[in-house]
């Protein structure tokens, strides 16, 4: 699933990897949400955020988030954030807390 500003998707190992890119708009995250709502299906699955690319974000986006993923916070057992700055971390930080869902900050190899 793509769009001009992020794409979602399951990489080799089935985690969910989503990929942002520049100033992430409501209507950005409430549809990247939203597919990630049907790759995860009945299964559990990591979600995997590619950050290097975001530049910032609107109001609202990590409510729409949490709104969106609410309901299958139990079906993900961790985000991992690749290559983020610290707004990002923070953002994305507040979106998994409140969800109860661990956070872990990489960066990408390769």
């Amino acid at each position: 699933m793509k769009n001009m500003n992020w794409s979602a998707g399951l990489d080799t190992e089935g985690n969910i990897k989503i990929r942002l890119l520049g100033v992430v708009e409501v209507e950005d995250a409430r549809a990247a949400a939203l597919a990630t709502i049907e790759l995860l299906g009945d299964a559990t699955r990591e979600i995997h955020i590619e950050a290097a690319a975001i530049e910032g974000y609107r109001a609202g986006v990590h409510v729409t988030w949490q709104a969106k993923l609410w309901d299958y916070r139990r079906q993900i057992p961790t985000i991992r954030l690749f290559d983020a700055n610290t707004e990002v971390r923070i953002n994305i930080g507040a979106v998994a807390m409140s969800l109860g869902i661990p956070l872990h900050a990489c960066r990408a190899t390769g």
